[in-house]
């Protein structure tokens, strides 16, 4: 009888399974079960979150280190990776607990020691563990540690820096101590900087000081504190003197990203930050300014303005009118949101799209993503007859543009036609509630969306399509205005005798259109 193989016998397997599990997770150790370590460590072991790990099981992973790509470590295991082979890092996250010791005074008792090989196996100190003897107790600096790792670690692109207490605005030096930034600045390979905290305004001048040279992204949270602005609580905030950068070197940054809220680095900080930056492609700021139309002379390559994660709600329409007018090369991506009722007012969009077409951004523009909390988009017509260069458009707002106005957009010829691959629109139907019936409601309803969909199958470069439907019929029953449900049979009345193709279901899932079949209501 023949033996069974085992499969941790076949490497060639495991490598093919590893492969296929690689980019798609992370390993949390905390969670792993003997088994997995046995059969997946020696082959596996690149994409590993460390945290809240007992000296025995923290042992395997240590001895395995060097093969670790991309590590998600807690600041109670700093230290166990002070004498470790982990050397080989691309992506280092360093989570900052709040509550956790990790002052020079103030140290974790793991129970175990450390020297330059590794872990302690002294058999006396396990004799004194058992007979109820002190444990050795780790007196390493956990700041320390982590420069450490950064610098030993000499191609790390990608270094994130998490504290978890992130609405503390006045967070402790620990966070950002000179030993760190003096590893960030003479780090050789670090491309990617992401701080998730609260910093002040003084900690993130010192953290431009520490920039390395080859630094091509910055992402940062900045507040507004009393200790730069200088707060009087009878008088509120007072301006100090502006701040000088100690140097006039440029930065590499080709994105730069600033969360929170910066009303005071405005003109002594941002300006100056904007200045030293002639690389910078993408930008994004939580609010929008006069004096941004300084972005045209000092970074020429500037080509995205990215406000999706980092405008907290609040663009000023005014200023960004100025912005758009003013960047004589037009901008390339514009990515605009806002999901609460604190940022973009009923008139905003409107406004946006209404100047867009008329400044030079009009004959650049690739990508445009717009969404707000209140209202309609009444100029999307305008964006799609007057953007020739447009491969991404995408809305969203509540209410929806009015399918009538698709339709005579689409009558008035897109200049898009040809470039246009993703579409993402609301659409409603309010002004087909000025005919008299339900019934003609839905006739009329169902012309326009047929209409739409031959107009649309036409364009030649069109992959992605995203349409939201909020189609309505009013009528006076005793449930009052409901949602109307268009079946296949409705778009399809008519076709044969005007000569068009008849839709098939695929083509109602396609334009968003599948799910609403089962949305009929009927009142008693």
């Amino acid at each position: 009888m023949l033996e069974l193989t085992s499969i941790i016998d076949i490497p060639h397997l495991l490598d093919v399974i590893c492969s296929e599990l690689e980019q798609k997770d992370i390993w949390n150790c905390a969670s792993c079960s003997k088994t997995w370590h046995a059969l997946f460590g020696p082959y596996r072991f690149k994409y590993v979150q460390f945290s809240n790990m007992d000296p025995d099981k923290a042992s395997f992973f240590i001895e395995h280190s060097h093969h670790i790509r991309e590590l998600h470590l807690n600041i109670e295991n700093f230290e166990a990776f002070a004498n470790s082979r982990c050397t080989r890092l691309r992506k280092l996250s360093l989570r900052f607990m709040y509550g956790v010791p990790y002052s020079d005074d103030e140290t974790i008792d793991y129970g175990y020691d450390f020297d330059l090989d590794g872990f302690d196996t002294d058999e006396e100190d396990d004799v004194d563990s058992v007979d109820g003897g002190t444990p050795p107790v780790t007196k390493l600096n956990k700041p320390a540690c982590a420069a450490d790792l950064i610098q030993r670690n000499h191609c790390l692109q990608f270094l994130h820096i998490i504290h978890t207490c992130y609405e503390q605005v006045q967070l402790p030096d620990i966070l950002l101590t000179e030993l760190i930034l003096r590893a960030i600045e003479n780090h050789p390979s670090l491309t990617t900087i992401k701080i998730t905290t609260s910093l002040s305004c003084l900690v993130f001048i010192n953290i431009l000081h520490h920039l390395p040279q080859q630094l091509q992204e910055l992402n940062v949270r900045v507040c507004d504190l009393d200790e730069y602005r200088g707060y009087d609580r009878g008088h509120g905030f007072c301006n100090l003197e502006p701040y000088q950068f100690k140097t006039k070197e440029p930065f590499g940054l080709r994105r730069l990203f600033l969360d929170g809220s910066i009303f005071c680095i405005v003109d002594p900080i941002l300006i100056q930050l904007l200045e030293r930056c002639p690389q910078l492609e993408e930008l994004g700021l939580p609010y929008l300014y006069d004096e941004l139309r300084v972005l045209d002379t000092c970074c020429p390559r500037l080509h995205t303005l990215n406000q999706e994660r980092y405008c907290n709600g609040v663009i000023e329409k005014e200023a960004f009118n100025i912005l758009l007018r003013d960047f004589s090369r037009g901008f390339r991506q514009l990515i605009l949101k806002s999901d609460t009722h604190r940022g973009l007012d009923m008139g905003f969009d409107p406004i946006i799209l209404k100047t867009l077409v008329s400044t030079p951004t009009a004959d650049t523009i690739e990508v445009l993503r717009i969404s707000s909390f209140w209202g309609k988009n009444p100029y999307v017509g305008e964006v799609l007859r007057h953007c020739p260069r447009l491969r991404e458009f995408r809305v969203w707002d509540q209410l929806g543009m009015d399918l009538s106005d698709v339709l005579l957009s689409i009558d008035e010829t897109w200049v898009c036609s040809d470039t246009l691959e993703i579409l993402s629109l609301g659409i409603c139907n309010q002004k087909v509630h000025e005919q008299p019936t339900q019934e003609a409601d839905r006739q009329k309803t169902a012309q326009d969306i047929r209409q739409l969909f031959h107009c649309l199958r036409a364009l030649p470069k069109l992959i992605t399509l995203d349409l939201t439907w909020h189609l309505k019929i009013t009528w006076k029953g005793r449930l009052g205005e409901e949602y109307m449900a268009i079946s296949l049979d409705d778009l399809n009345e008519g076709a044969v005798e005007s000569g068009s193709t008849l839709m098939t279901e695929e083509d109602m899932k396609w334009m968003g259109l599948i799910s609403m079949k089962n949305r009929r209501k009927h009142s008693s």
